[in-house]
């Protein structure tokens, strides 16, 4: 098994909180980007380590300094990002065929905000 170093691995994990943190899914960071959904897995699962071209648009497209994407700073969620997780993880709690019906409606709204997007 390839040895990852700590660095790598803490960026990963610091990536993937900013990331949710500011409500980025991976797909609509990569499109931000001009990356793919694939690479930002990279990213966040410790397989790669972003090239510096991507660091900064990573950066700008977060709304974070760049020293804080690499510095590991904790970034404290919005207030709507706040409700929405305590709400989620409330979701956790329902019988998983419920669960899956929240998720499903969910799906329903975002792509119906993915076609809108696509169509203006």
């Amino acid at each position: 098994m390839k040895k990852i170093s700590k660095s790598i691995q803490k960026f990963g994990e610091h990536f993937a909180e900013l990331r949710k943190a500011k409500g980025f899914t991976q797909q609509a960071l990569a499109d931000k980007i001009g990356a793919t959904q694939r690479i930002i897995n990279y990213y966040e699962n410790e397989s790669r380590f972003p090239p510096s071209h991507y660091i900064v648009d990573i950066a700008r497209a977060l709304d974070v300094s760049v020293e804080e994407l690499l510095i590991f700073k904790t970034v404290e969620p919005s207030p709507q990002n706040k409700t929405l997780l305590k709400k989620m993880r409330s979701v956790e709690q329902f019988l998983k065929s419920d669960q899956k019906k929240v998720f499903d409606l969910i799906h329903l709204i975002l792509e119906k905000n993915r076609a809108k997007q696509a169509a203006s």
